[in-house]
C-alpha cells in the first residue's frame, strides 16, 4: 500500500535507548519538535543541536522538564486553563502534566479536571447528554448558535488557545 509511510519509531525521551541521548553531547542534548495541525499546509519539523530554536508568528514555547524518578518523560507545567472569563489554576510549578505525542486523549488531575469540566459546563450552557461514550466524561449536544467557549491552556512562558476541532 503506497499510503503507508511509517518508516520506524524515533524515541524523544531522555532515556538512553532514545535518539536524543544517543546523539547526545553532538547535538548539545537540544532539540524542538514543532508540530502543526493536521489540517496546515506546513509540514512539522524536528530539528537538532543549534537548529533547535523555532521562532515565528503563533509559535509558543515551554520549558521541558526532566524528573529523575522518571527521565523518559517530559513534563510540562501547566499553570492553568481558562474557559471564558474563569481561569482555574494548578497551583504547581514543578512539571504537573506529561507531554507525549503519541497519547491521544489528554488526561488532568482529578480534582482540577472536574473544576475545567465545571467551568465548561458553565460557559456552554447545554445540557449534559445521558450516553456519554467512554473514556469521556462530558458530552454535550452541539448547536450552531452556542458558540465554543474560549479555552486556553497557560504553559510557563506559553498560552495555547484551543480551536474546537
Amino acid at each position: 500500500d503506497n499510503s503507508v509511510r511509517t518508516a520506524g519509531l524515533v524515541g524523544l525521551g531522555a532515556g538512553p535507548l532514545s535518539l536524543v541521548s544517543q546523539l547526545g553531547d553532538s547535538i548539545g542534548h537540544k532539540f524542538s519538535y514543532c508540530l502543526v495541525s493536521f489540517t496546515s499546509n506546513s509540514s512539522s519539523k524536528l530539528k537538532f543541536g543549534n537548529e533547535a530554536i523555532i521562532s515565528g508568528d503563533g509559535v509558543v514555547s515551554t520549558p521541558l522538564i526532566i524528573k529523575p524518578s522518571e527521565p523518559t518523560f517530559y513534563y510540562l507545567n501547566l499553570e492553568g486553563i481558562s474557559v471564558g472569563q474563569k481561569t482555574i489554576q494548578t497551583g504547581q510549578t514543578n512539571g504537573n502534566i506529561i507531554i507525549d505525542s503519541g497519547t491521544t486523549l489528554t488526561y488532568l488531575e482529578q480534582s482540577f479536571f472536574d473544576d475545567f469540566v465545571t467551568s465548561v459546563k458553565e460557559v456552554i450552557g447545554l445540557e449534559e447528554r445521558e450516553d456519554t461514550p467512554s473514556p469521556f466524561h462530558y458530552c454535550f449536544t452541539y448547536r450552531p448558535d452556542v458558540g465554543f467557549p474560549s479555552i486556553v491552556l497557560h504553559f510557563t512562558g506559553a498560552n495555547l488557545s484551543l480551536e474546537p476541532k
